[in-house]
């Protein structure tokens, strides 16, 4: 999507009065923290703290923009077929998503184990979660991209979430996905059914400002 669509969008959704409660816990009484170029507010709720950017999305037209539109340069981008054995080689560095650090706090906490990676692309964390032992799934909204990952990584991936079984992982790994989903609290109610008692989850979020 262009920055002018993206622009469009939000005009749209001030001219028909988008709600600015919170996507949360639903309070209308957000206030704004700050603007962006005059047209985007991060707001922040005060019954829940969430802070989040409005216009918000429609959790409709962001899992059909999610399934192919969506880029964001090496992180989603498919890379060719016949670059993958270059990909493994080098620990995925160049796609920008080598998992070491991520991996050495995940082992400090589960050294084995059943993982779900939520958010997953292509299957880059999820090849290496394996590769480091753990027994490991990746959920990921784009279809082309599972079917890829599935091909290329021989990774098991899905995009159906509701087919992963509940209190089965040890762990789930979510890694600047939070933060795309226009109703956070649908994705907290995932990770509280498909962890099993006292498993972990390892989310990685970026700062709002």
């Amino acid at each position: 999507m262009s920055k002018i669509q993206f622009l469009a969008k939000a005009l749209v959704k001030y001219a028909t009065l988008q709600a600015a409660s919170c996507p949360y816990c639903g309070c209308d009484r957000t206030t704004i923290l700050q603007w962006k170029h005059g047209i985007w507010q991060l707001r922040r709720c005060p019954e829940c703290s969430l802070k989040f950017r409005f216009p918000k999305d429609d959790p409709k037209e962001s899992a059909g923009f999610y399934q192919e539109r969506y880029r964001q340069e090496n992180v989603t981008d498919l890379p060719g077929e016949e670059e993958i054995p270059s990909h493994i080689l080098e620990n995925f560095k160049s796609s920008g998503r080598d998992l070491t650090k991520h991996l050495e706090t995940i082992r400090a906490i589960i050294p084995a184990g059943r993982m779900l990676d939520y958010g997953c692309s292509w299957g880059y964390g999820v090849y290496q979660l394996s590769k480091a032992g753990y027994q490991a799934t990746g959920f990921e909204i784009s279809k082309p991209r599972v079917e890829y990952g599935r091909r290329n990584l021989r990774v098991d991936l899905t995009s159906d979430i509701d087919t992963l079984p509940s209190k089965a992982f040890d762990g789930v790994y979510s890694a600047h996905v939070l933060e795309h989903i226009p109703e956070p609290k649908s994705a907290l109610a995932a990770f509280q059914r498909l962890l099993k008692p006292g498993g972990k989850l390892f989310l990685y979020v970026p700062n709002c400002s």
